[in-house]
């Protein structure tokens, strides 16, 4: 519409700097960072206690975006030593923004969400059993939460569609089903082999493979 094409920002901000996501110690470990004001690059600079972050340059926000390289590789070269999670609580205790980036594992157990009530648990019949699940994202005031629905399993609905709704009588339904074109059993009932994660982090698919995922996630390690 204004005849000019945005250039890509990848995590960056066009008016704001410090903004983006930055490595830290570990593997693939990361920390997002914000900071929007003078008054909170006083609170960044307060916390880290680095030279580097004196620097005049960078005092104002005008001049920290014309010296974006210069302070993104400062902070990159200091969160890179540290973990994420400290970096996140130290940041925030000085009224920064500041997030760890979390892996699956880091999300599933992480006791800030567990005590948000973040996850659900829902009792699947066997094979499947007992899973934690993403709950809804917002929980309101004074407003129950709907229960929890399962996925139907092979065949639940048959009945309920196909004559309740579809209006087939005893004969037609049970047609269909001494023909197995309807059924709640699986043509082939054995259950497909689980893949190899050897394979799969070999094959790239799989960053690591936790072998104790299922004590984590507060499973039965024998279903």
């Amino acid at each position: 519409m204004n005849q000019r094409v945005p250039p890509r920002l990848g995590n960056s901000h066009p008016h704001y700097a410090p903004y983006g996501v930055y490595p830290c110690c570990g593997n693939d470990s990361w920390v997002a960072i914000t900071v929007t004001s003078d008054a909170e690059w006083t609170n960044f600079r307060r916390a880290v206690a680095e030279g580097w972050a004196q620097d005049p340059e960078f005092e104002t926000n005008r001049g920290r975006l014309l010296h974006r390289e210069k302070l993104e590789a400062a902070i990159s070269d200091w969160t890179s030593t540290r973990d994420h999670h400290e970096v996140m609580h130290l940041l925030q205790s000085n009224g920064v923004a500041a997030g760890a980036v979390y892996n699956t594992r880091e999300i599933a157990t992480d006791l800030h969400l567990d005590d948000r009530d973040f996850f659900n648990v829902s009792n699947h019949p066997p094979p499947v059993g007992p899973r934690p699940h993403a709950g809804p994202l917002m929980n309101l005031m004074g407003v129950t939460r709907p229960p929890d629905q399962l996925a139907p399993t092979l065949g639940q609905h048959n009945e309920y569609v196909l004559r309740d709704l579809l209006g087939l009588d005893d004969a037609e339904y049970m047609g269909l089903k001494g023909a197995n074109v309807i059924g709640q059993v699986p043509a082939n009932p054995s259950m497909t082999p689980p893949a190899d994660p050897a394979e799969l982090l070999r094959m790239g698919f799989l960053a690591e493979h936790d072998l104790n995922y299922r004590m984590r996630l507060g499973l039965d390690p024998e279903e």
